[in-house]
This record gives structure tokens, sequence and C-alpha cells, in this order.
């Protein structure tokens, strides 16, 4: 099955100027694809930086503005993804990364909990009902 792709209109906009910097568009279908893209339009013809919340579960990051490898190297910082650049009138940022299965461990400090684990794709957890089955679920995921 494929997920339908969203469209969200965002204004970037300038406070000093009381003007808009940019229009940006996302596309994406994320958490259920490993992908997003911002289209901007630049409506000054000045360097100005886009910043992109990076979550610390995404790894292996890759990054294409129009179509270009970015470098990531030195540029994510507290969470965020900073390019800094003179933007066109039809420029794409594309993020592209894995969303691989994650065991996440319950806190030790919870007794009843110590052994069992959350199972996470990306930004969504999923739940599985124990007392349904006759051995807990959370041993056969150790």
């Amino acid at each position: 099955m494929r997920t339908r792709r969203r469209c969200t209109p965002i204004c970037f906009w300038d406070r000093r100027r009381r003007s808009a910097k940019a229009d940006i568009r996302v596309e994406s279908a994320y958490p259920w694809e490993g992908s997003v893209t911002y289209h901007v339009s630049a409506k000054i013809d000045e360097l100005f930086t886009l910043a992109i919340h990076i979550p610390a579960y995404m790894k292996d990051l890759r990054v294409t503005v129009n179509g270009e490898a970015f470098d990531t190297a030195g540029e994510i910082r507290d969470g965020y993804l900073y390019i800094s650049r003179k933007w066109g009138s039809d420029d794409q940022v594309e993020l592209h990364f894995p969303l691989p299965v994650r065991k996440i461990y319950a806190s030790t400090h919870v007794r009843e909990d110590v052994g069992c684990v959350a199972l996470m794709r990306g930004p969504v957890v999923y739940c599985f009902e124990g007392a349904l089955t006759t051995e807990p679920i959370c041993r056969r995921l150790r």
C-alpha cells in the first residue's frame, strides 16, 4: 500500500522587514516513508539559513540541495540541520533516511518492566498486548 504524500505550505517570515523571506512547501509521507522534500521559493535576494529539525533517531541521513549531495558534517547542531545559502525561486532540499525498527528497553528502575522492550519505527511506538499470550511477549522480543 502506498502512502499519500502530504504538502504543507509554510511562510518564512522576516520580523525586521515585516515581510516573507520565502515560501516553503513541505512534501512528505513521514513517518511512513523515510523522505521529506522542502520546496523553497525565496522572496528576497539575500543569504539566509533554513533550519530543519532532525530527530536523534535519524541515522545515515542523506541530504541533497537541488539534486546535489549536501555534506551535513558540522551542519547539524542541537537537533537541527542548518543550510545557509542564497536561495532561488524554486530550490529543493531532499532528506532521505532509513526507518528501521528499533528495540527500546524499559527502565531498570521499574521492576515489573525489567527486560521488556518497545518496538519503534521512526517516531511510532508499536504496542503489543502481552496478556493475550501464554508467554509474555516482552520475553520473546529480547
